[in-house]
């Protein structure tokens, strides 16, 4: 497990260092964001994007690197198998096979669901303002 997390630690860790409590605030938001952006891409998520835009255009690469770095551990720390959070959960359910394959195809099809949802925000966002 610590080998399979080590990876968001050192994220979570590089956005603390540099970005003190406004990193642990970007970590925490990033799991509604990334949820709620997928349900609604036509408002939620392109306007995440817009915000991010924005912030960017903004602060010099130094400022937003842990605010970058705290959202992409979130991301990675979902419950979807093909993630960390995800495997996680695998290896709390590998005694029961039943359940890890269903775990596994479920969740791999909501992954393809929020993907496909941020890339149809994503294009909302490039061509739509």
């Amino acid at each position: 497990a610590m080998i399979i997390l080590s990876g968001n630690l050192g994220l979570i860790a590089l956005a603390l260092l540099l970005a003190g409590s406004e990193g642990w605030d970007a970590f925490i938001s990033g799991f509604s964001e990334f949820i709620s952006g997928a349900l609604n891409p036509e408002l939620n998520g392109v306007e995440y994007l817009q915000s991010a835009q924005s912030y960017i255009s903004t602060h010099r690469w130094l400022n937003y690197l842990p605010l970058v770095a705290a959202k992409a551990a979130a991301w990675n720390l979902l419950p979807l198998s093909a993630l960390n959070g995800g495997q996680i959960i695998m290896m709390l359910l590998s005694p029961g096979k039943v359940l890890k394959s269903l775990f596994h195809k479920y969740s791999g099809i909501l992954l393809m669901v929020m993907l496909a949802c941020w890339l149809f925000a994503l294009f909302r966002w490039l061509y739509g303002h």
